[in-house]
């Protein structure tokens, strides 16, 4: 599987720096994490974006609402020292308008607290990273991101199989099956949001690289 066309161009695009003060509410930022399941997400997506959350303004200062343990609101330069890689910034043009990036970070903030979902499953009850980056646009109006179906995942990376025999049985569609065969066989036909499909979005601008400091 050859790195999506679209990922590629906004890689190249992302060369530059730029400060924190270039940034807005509502903007998304990449990189690759230093989390245990990072590897897993980069071997089945052929990205090395393994993480992503959204740009929020509170308190006079720039902070980021991650899907991390939980969805939680973390300084900016704390998400930033976390990655292995430099953050990438990817904007929306829709966010020109003050009152889209209002619904925007109200629909983040309202998420905080809400359960991280190791099983990357479908629903709202527990989320992952990227998911709760697409259902904050959701509940503010907005699609954003691209969807993959998990079987066009590369799902026989070693990384991947390691992480899924660790985890499958908490994947809610999994609850009854007791061959983790099976539950490959029905996750397989979900829909999965992955940082690498928010970064195939065409319509996202890529802003440049946030340097940890």
């Amino acid at each position: 599987m050859l790195m999506h066309a679209a990922l590629f161009l906004q890689l190249a695009l992302a060369d530059t720096g730029i400060g924190p003060e270039e940034l807005r509410a509502g903007d998304l930022l990449l990189h690759t994490s230093r989390s245990a399941q990072s590897t897993a997400i980069a071997a089945a997506t052929h990205s090395p974006y393994t993480h992503v959350g959204v740009v929020i303004e509170s308190e006079g200062a720039l902070w980021v609402v991650e899907a991390h343990r939980r969805a939680q609101k973390t300084r900016l330069a704390a998400f930033v020292s976390r990655g292995r890689t430099p953050t990438v910034a990817l904007r929306d043009p829709r966010l020109d308008d003050p009152a889209v990036r209002e619904r925007v970070q109200r629909e983040a903030l309202a998420l905080l607290g809400t359960p991280y979902d190791p099983a990357f499953s479908e629903g709202t009850e527990a989320l992952y990273c990227s998911e709760l980056v697409v259902v904050a646009w959701a509940r503010a109006g907005l699609a954003i991101g691209e969807l993959d179906e998990v079987g066009a995942l590369d799902l026989d990376a070693p990384a991947v199989r390691t992480l899924f025999a660790k985890r499958w049985r908490l994947h809610p569609a999994c609850r009854r099956v007791s061959d983790p065969r099976d539950c490959r066989d029905i996750v397989a036909r979900q829909q999965v949001v992955t940082p690498a499909g928010l970064a195939r979005d065409a319509s996202l601008r890529a802003l440049g690289k946030l340097q940890r400091r």
